[in-house]
């Protein structure tokens, strides 16, 4: 257990030293909010989208409820994010976006309405909602990793809580977007190996057992297609699916800290390369966390082995799978 904290004490030393590299970078604001005048290349920009878009709200949330529900179907929610949330999603938005509040001269979502529309009234009312909105999306993303670090390692979930919320508050005052970018591009090289290390041992693991898993799953009606089922046409799985697949993929077309990526991409060049690293991490972090999600019934055989709690699935199922030092 001590080489856990181990790595996550190096993770803490990265963000601090990650603060302080950054602390003299942000000298306007300009800087603070896109980056400066020269914006983000595009590996960078295309992993802060990502780590973005895949926080704990679908690694831990999503994956868990409905892998539990659906198998190793929910794995298409992972391919519908990664063409629709993610290719698609840069094919539409980014260039216009990134013109339109560079001739504007935007650095905010509510700054952008209100010289796009000459509406004082529409910037405000578009703060007001993301301050009011942004509050319940966010407090789930640490009650994610609250819950996360409290099943896995015994640590009081409020606690991780107010330790991340001071870590994030930390490189963002101190180096503003700079900082944030940074952060996720290191946050998104430790998903896409935790990922690929994650689903090697998850099949190797005796309870899946390789293909012979994926065959049991398939036969016990949770493999990779679901049917229209018994109910009528709203109900049944197939709808339910295809309906999830376009609430998670179509969200980050108006969330505000996804869209902002587009006003800080660097050029043309930029964003071919953020489409697709965007869209090949998504595909390796989103399909990967769904399929994980999907192999629960193999771990579990009713509700009460994660206490009827979707969000425990995950863990529960990384603290019998993942080897100690892997685990942080």
């Amino acid at each position: 257990m001590w080489l856990d904290y181990v790595v996550l004490g190096l993770y803490v030393l990265i963000i601090v030293a990650i603060a302080i590299y950054t602390r003299n970078k942000s000298k306007t604001v300009n800087d603070f909010l896109l980056a400066g005048k020269k914006g983000l290349n595009g590996w960078m920009s295309a992993f802060s989208y990502g780590t973005t878009y895949f926080s704990a709200v679908i690694f831990i949330g999503y994956a868990g409820q409905f892998g539990w529900k659906f198998g190793l179907a929910s794995f298409w929610i992972g391919v519908g994010n990664a063409l629709i949330g993610g290719l698609l999603a840069w094919i539409i938005m980014a260039k216009r976006t990134k013109n339109m509040t560079t001739r504007l001269g935007a650095k905010t979502m509510p700054e952008f309405f209100e010289k796009r529309y000459d509406s004082k009234f529409l910037k405000i009312i578009s703060a007001v909602i993301i301050f009011v909105f942004l509050i319940p999306y966010a407090a789930s993303v640490y009650n994610g990793l609250g819950n996360l670090f409290e099943i896995m390692f015994g640590i009081n979930g409020t606690v991780i809580v107010i330790v991340l919320a001071l870590l994030t508050a930390l490189y963002l005052v101190f180096g503003g977007y700079i900082a944030t970018s940074l952060s996720d591009f290191v946050q998104g090289i430790i998903m896409l190996l935790g990922v690929l290390v994650m689903i090697v041992f998850f099949m190797l693991n005796t309870n899946v057992n390789g293909f012979e898993g994926i065959k049991k799953l398939t036969d016990s009606g949770f493999g990779f297609f679901v049917g229209y089922g018994d109910g009528g046409f709203l109900d049944s799985p197939m709808i339910v699916l295809i309906s999830i697949v376009l609430l998670t993929s179509l969200g980050v077309y108006g969330l505000p800290q996804t869209v902002h990526k587009y006003y800080t991409v660097r050029d043309k060049k930029a964003i071919k390369q953020g489409m697709i690293v965007s869209t090949l991490f998504a595909f390796i972090v989103g399909c990967i966390a769904y399929f994980v999600g999907g192999l629960s019934h193999l771990f579990f055989t009713d509700a009460s082995g994660f206490n009827g709690v979707s969000d425990n699935i995950i863990p529960y199922m990384l603290n019998k799978v993942i080897p100690i030092g892997l685990l942080g």
